[in-house]
């Protein structure tokens, strides 16, 4: 896994190389409901530090949640519908950290509790950053410009410590949740409330280039083409959730699962004024989002389990501004999906498939789209003893276009580019084959993966015409076929343990090739090799950590990127937990980037931009009792 990171405010998963809408992002099941698969700049509106356990999901059950997500789901579940009656009447942590880089400073807390057959569950979070600091200077351009610097043989790293402008985030959360809970199942529904307001690193096209020249009718005209500032951005979300599991026991019909979400998402994008400090929105970004999941679990023969149910997702978007690159839209998502698994001795098998329909129509467009696809997967498990155990799956996914894709038509300043979509696009056929052996013994822990993903029309968005639009390249979305190959190996040892102690070696590594097969053209922003290794110490009252990952320079790059360095970063940790009765207190120190060395993401737009943080030791205090 790797991010897209567009600085620390706005950030989406990568899976082996796939990302926006290829990686679903859920909460609790349902999807995050908000604009981040539009653009890489708009954070995706869900909170780590709140969940209860992030599960990341590929293969046949990818199928549960979407065709469209050939590269994996990732379903963070925090707990806000209780599911259960809590062990005590009362439970609850409180939450306080603090970092250096960026003088972070963080406070969340949780309550658990019930009365009778009523569960409650009530949670809150604040952050607050400011710019953090980096080890030089924040632009490429600027840092290897020709001056003085160059003559240190230090080099401008080590002579130009400073910040990264525009990096601050302010963000607020808060959750309630109430349940029945009887003895087979429970009902339950829960708000949520999310706020956040990020800069957005390295500018955003604003402003004017170097040398050119604009009288001030021209400013008039153009809005804020010649105005220079930090641009922003102001999110705000509420969301309504119901959800119910029951369990029915019978032969076949084992239980049934809804999940029903609303959601009202907005954002600003805001251009603050560098002398008076003004903010003027420039852009208004309105979702409107309802998405309901029936499941069916049901067992065909013992040995036996599996899932059936219908999907259905209606998305209304519409952007207002200056960065209106997408005509307000409507999309309307129904689908059907089956998952079977069954186990037979030493064999497990995992098959799944879905049928799902997409009707998109947008304004100013005469002809709506109306699209179809089916699904596909097939995974089989053999334990070849009790400590090996060998996987093979393949899948064929459809992934049907959306309506960024097939009707942009404006600046996209994110991006840099004037987006063009295609109104003509087919939808993108995929096939994976994914083959690992696992090693599980007492002392060890293993798993080597390899893959290839194969795609028929894929979708992506750097066929450049060579032409300017507002000043912008013009780049179109097209299509055409691509490959996607690579490999993932992870190991765990016991080196040894005495008492209630033990340490653990870990290491890891992972690498991805993805080019168009026509030309051997190598795609953007694909994760250079990385590889790594830790050792840990964990008993009940200690924990700690140390480990050191390198990632390769990537040198294999799309005709309009440059190459990214190398870096390595070491981190480490410790932690002790008190406890006192019922009460346990835990304080934990963290160091990341310990040699504050600079280190930038490939697969980030903001790369030549944005650097990672430098080194920062954070402090976190819990409470739980």
């Amino acid at each position: 896994m790797n991010s897209s990171y567009h600085g620390p405010g706005s950030s989406r998963p990568l899976i082996r190389g796939l990302g926006g809408s290829r990686v679903r992002v859920l909460e609790s099941g349902l999807g995050s409901g908000d604009a981040s698969t539009t653009s890489p700049d708009h954070a995706p509106s869900v909170e780590a530090m709140a969940a209860d356990r992030i599960e990341v999901i590929r293969g046949p059950a990818t199928l549960l949640y979407g065709g469209s997500a050939v590269g994996g789901v990732v379903n963070i579940e925090d707990g806000r519908v209780p599911r259960e009656i809590p062990a005590h009447p009362l439970i609850a942590t409180l939450t306080l950290r603090g970092g250096t880089v960026a003088d972070e400073r963080n406070v969340a807390g949780r309550v658990d509790g019930a009365a009778g057959r009523i569960a409650l569950h009530l949670s809150g979070l604040y952050r607050k950053t400011q710019d953090y600091a980096i080890p030089g200077l924040a632009s490429i351009d600027e840092l290897h410009a020709p001056g003085e610097e160059e003559e240190d043989e230090e080099g401008p790293e080590e002579a130009l410590p400073g910040i990264l402008p525009n990096s601050s985030v302010e963000t607020a959360r808060f959750a309630g949740g109430l349940s029945y809970v009887g003895d087979n199942g429970f009902i339950g529904v829960s708000f949520l409330g999310y706020d956040s307001d990020y800069g957005v690193p390295g500018g955003h096209g604003h402003g004017e280039e170097e040398g050119e020249d604009h009288d001030d009718e021209d400013d008039e005209e153009e809005g804020h083409a010649g105005e220079e500032g930090d641009v922003r951005v102001d999110l705000r979300q509420r969301r309504a959730d119901f959800m119910a599991s029951w369990r029915l026991g019978g032969d076949f019909l084992k239980g049934v699962q809804a999940r029903f979400g609303v959601t009202d998402y907005q954002h600003f994008e805001i251009l603050v004024d560098e002398v008076s400090g003004d903010r003027d929105i420039e852009t208004r970004f309105f979702n409107n989002e309802w998405e309901g999941r029936l499941h069916v679990e049901h067992a065909l023969a013992e040995g036996s389990r599996g899932a059936f149910g219908i999907h259905a997702r209606n998305r209304d978007f519409e952007a207002i501004g200056e960065e209106a690159f997408v005509p307000p839209s409507s999309t309307l998502e129904f689908a059907a999906f089956l998952f079977e698994e069954f186990s037979v001795g030493r064999f497990g098998l995992q098959t799944g498939a879905r049928f799902e329909t997409r009707a998109t129509e947008a304004e100013g467009v005469a002809r709506r789209r109306n699209d179809r696809g089916f699904s596909a997967s097939l995974g089989g498990v053999f334990e070849a003893s009790e400590a090996v155990s060998l996987v093979v799956s393949a899948a064929r996914s459809a992934k049907l276009p959306s309506a960024e894709e097939l009707f942009s038509n404006g600046p996209h300043l994110a991006t840099q580019v004037f987006e063009l979509g295609d109104p003509e696009l087919e939808p993108e056929l995929g096939l994976s084959l994914d083959a690992a052996i696992r090693i599980g013994t007492e002392s060890v822990r293993t798993e080597l993966s390899v893959f290839s993903n194969s795609f028929d029309g894929f979708t992506y968005q750097e066929a450049f015409t060579g032409e300017e639009e507002d000043g912008l390249v013009v780049a179109l979305w097209s299509q055409a076929d691509a490959v996607f190959t690579g490999f993932e190996a992870h190991a765990e040892v016991e080196l040894f343990h005495y008492a209630d102690g033990h340490f653990v070696l870990d290491a890891f590594g992972d690498y991805v090739r993805a080019e168009l097969t026509a030309n051997d053209q190598p795609l953007p922003r694909i994760p250079p090799f990385r590889f790594g290794a830790g050792l840990g110490y964990e008993s009940p009252a200690w924990h700690g950590h140390v480990k050191a990952r390198r990632t390769a320079g990537q040198e294999r790059v799309a005709a309009f990127e440059e190459p990214t360095d190398g870096y390595t970063l070491i981190d480490a940790s410790v932690g002790y937990r008190i406890f006192q009765g019922r009460v346990a207190h835990d304080i934990v120190l963290t160091g990341t980037n310990l040699t504050d060395r600079e280190a930038r993401s490939h697969t980030s737009f903001l790369k030549e931009l944005a650097p990672f943080p430098g080194r920062e030791i954070r402090l976190t205090y819990q409470l739980s009792f």
